[in-house]
């Protein structure tokens, strides 16, 4: 040993790996209106991060006053 280190080029090797889960385990998966609730109202989305004064499914609004219009909207129908 001569007394003195220094680092050596490497290169790490990663898999590629997301965390994507099943779409069986997709947030909204499943029949409607249990679907909602994988957002709504079990706090998995944080509605005033993403602009809105609270959930829109329990009388949230928009913060720009926009007007909410999910309400408005017939529910998705499930294509099998």
């Amino acid at each position: 040993y001569s007394g003195t280190y220094g680092f050596a080029s490497t290169e790490m090797l990663l898999s590629v790996n997301h965390e994507i889960a099943p779409a069986e385990m997709a947030l909204g998966a499943g029949p409607a209106p249990d679907n909602c609730m994988d957002c709504h109202v079990s706090n998995n989305i944080d509605f005033t991060e993403l602009g809105w004064t609270g959930d829109p499914l329990s009388g949230g609004q928009r913060v720009d006053g926009g007007e909410s219009v999910m309400l408005d909207r017939p529910a998705p129908t499930r294509m099998d």
